[in-house]
């Protein structure tokens, strides 16, 4: 019995010198198992030192990797981008918009078109990151409720960029006016592209609102481009219009064009509304007083050293309109009314008109679906990024809004700073593109979408292309004193941007 006890107080000996030198301790003990009776154990091998080697430590195996980790490497994977050349997939995060696609060589997409759009596609996407994060620098992305304005939003109107003055400096509050914490925009514009207007099914016309970034601005300030006497002087005796792509300073991000579509938040939905849609406060035309605004549609246009055809990223929000055919008859959407009946007018290849006899009332709501789905590139990505934002910002409004599509030139092609034709397109990928709050009745084939550069017997000809309408985009000065010599040009392409010909005349 004492030869047993003597034996267990040795093993708790050297068990307590094991935990002694997991812990970095120093012992004299020379072994990490209990003592047992028998022959002793083996002296180790003293060092040329005389010393004892240390035992040899265990490296614990990686932590797995969390949800947000999964989702993240799935977008490199998913993204395929060239890290060497940017950032290998969305990053969420406040951050400068990126200046291009990560891809070493945009020109030899025509032969890789699949990963290209991809890569092309998640670029469309960090710039929608990037551009809705709170213009305060704030961290907190799509907060619910939140009015104040995000970075896009700070950019220039161009109701003021092009007004009969010069414009007002960079960072002045015009036509944005801050009240309290909130921005206060001031939408005018109720017309599509193809100066059709659209009524969401609370009976409220949909306004729209179109900004540029600080390079494109003070580049048309630079060239006082933003009136017809300076469009008219830069296309005769100056050097053009070449709207900056960020290659070379002082413009090195680049020119972006945005628009977006609000709807009017009815008071009955407001508190369903504020938890999945980007808010605003806008004054409606003349209105005097303020209302809240839900952001439905996204138009983000970014010229860049490799797409001198601008690239062409569209979103919406998930709510808008069901596929044709395909309605869900529980959800509450805002272009569409389940219960209305399948004859009714005025709808996507119906516009309502002014015309009409009798005229279309603009409180008539427009039935409004998708006639060509998302497509599966999108939807994958949409879901992916969708997890992302809600793994790092749980209750984000943006997590509700989904890429349509990206739009950019498959073949690249240079563009001169006087043109006197139509520009290129440089083989657009995809051919066509629409968006159901901004060009909802450019759906259809013979619409006047502005797919010029297709074929007519083409079953896409026609419908919405953001390239091949905005390759046609142009100036014509119209100011008295102006004369147009015999066989000179009289329309002057102004780099795919439409903007300029809100040009006016300015006081002499």
């Amino acid at each position: 019995m004492a030869e047993r006890h003597t034996q267990r107080a040795v093993n708790r000996l050297w068990q307590v010198a094991c935990c002694l030198a997991a812990l970095g301790a120093t012992v004299t003990l020379t072994a990490c198992s209990p003592k047992k009776s028998g022959p002793g154990p083996t002296e180790p091998t003293p060092t040329a030192t005389g010393t004892t080697p240390a035992p040899t430590a265990t490296t614990p195996p990686d932590p797995p990797p969390t949800e947000l980790e999964k989702v993240q490497q799935q977008l490199v994977e998913f993204c395929g981008c060239d890290a060497s050349a940017g950032p290998p997939r969305p990053e969420l995060s406040p951050q400068a918009p990126p200046r291009d696609v990560s891809l070493q060589d945009v020109g030899t997409c025509s032969t890789r078109q699949t990963p290209c759009h991809s890569c092309f596609s998640c670029f469309g996407w960090q710039l929608f990151l990037t551009l809705n994060w709170p213009a305060d620098g704030g961290s907190k992305f799509g907060a619910p409720g939140a009015t104040a304005p995000v970075i896009w939003e700070a950019y220039k109107g161009a109701s003021e960029v092009f007004s009969k003055s010069v414009p007002t400096a960079w960072g002045s509050a015009a036509p944005k006016r801050i009240v309290a914490t909130s921005a206060v925009i001031h939408l005018t514009e109720a017309l599509q592209a193809d100066n059709n207007w659209l009524t969401d099914r609370s009976g409220n016309v949909v306004y729209y609102e179109s900004r540029v970034n600080e390079d494109e601005f003070e580049y048309i300030v630079a060239n006082k481009l933003y009136s017809q006497q300076g469009l008219y002087q830069a296309f005769t005796t100056g050097t053009g219009l070449s709207l900056p792509d960020g290659s070379a300073a002082p413009y090195e991000e680049g020119a972006i064009e945005v628009k977006a579509a609000w709807r009017i938040v009815p008071e009955a939905e407001r508190a369903a509304m504020e938890s999945r849609y980007k808010l605003s406060t806008a004054l409606i035309g003349d209105a005097p007083n303020p209302v809240t605004v839900a952001l439905i549609g996204l138009h983000i246009a970014k010229k860049t050293p490799s797409s001198p055809q601008w690239v062409w990223a569209t979103f919406e929000h998930e709510d808008n309109a069901p596929d044709a055919g395909a309605a869900d008859p529980s959800k509450s959407y805002n272009l569409y009314d389940p219960a209305l009946a399948a004859t009714y007018r005025p709808n996507q290849s119906d516009p309502p008109s002014k015309f009409d006899s009798p005229a279309t009332p603009r409180t008539k709501p427009v039935q409004v679906s998708r006639l060509t789905p998302i497509s599966a590139v999108s939807q994958q990505l949409n879901a992916l990024m969708s997890r992302l934002i809600k793994l790092r910002f749980a209750d984000s409004v943006f997590q509700h809004y989904q890429l349509i599509d990206v739009q950019w030139a498959k073949e690249p092609q240079a563009t001169q700073a006087k043109p006197t034709a139509p520009l290129p397109t440089g083989s657009p990928m995809p051919a066509t593109l629409a968006n159901v709050a901004m060009e909802s009745y450019m759906q259809e084939k013979n619409s006047g979408g502005g797919a010029l550069y297709l074929d007519e017997s083409s079953p896409d000809y026609g419908k919405s292309s953001c390239i091949g309408c905005h390759a046609t985009a142009a100036i014509t000065p119209t100011f008295a004193g102006v004369t147009i010599a015999p066989g000179a040009p009289r329309r002057w392409f102004t780099d795919y941007s439409a903007l300029f010909f809100r040009a006016q005349k300015h006081p002499n």
